[in-house]
């Protein structure tokens, strides 16, 4: 486990000097592994998008500013789509 130097973690994250960098490896690889390819595409910018809210939540910049924005407006969408409909 490394040592945890990043203090400037937001929003419920803590970092715990875990490195992850493998484990995220191994996620993309099998989102590329998606045999759709719309969701596969879909998915890899998701899942992107998602390993950014957590470099930020964490106090690192995100790798990809633009696609981490797009995800946030495209939950915040469909959260409030739920929330209306009665479903969430």
């Amino acid at each position: 486990m490394n040592s945890c130097t990043i203090k400037d973690e937001t929003c419920g994250y803590k970092c715990t000097g875990f490195a992850g960098a493998k484990i995220w490896e191994k996620r993309m690889k099998v989102t590329k592994e998606i045999e759709c390819e719309e969701c596969r595409n879909h998915a890899v910018k998701d899942e992107s998008a998602f390993h950014d809210m957590v470099s930020a939540g964490l106090g690192k910049k995100p790798h990809n500013t633009a696609n981490f924005k797009r995800f946030a407006n495209q939950v915040k969408c469909v959260l409030d789509e739920c929330i209306k409909s009665g479903r969430c």
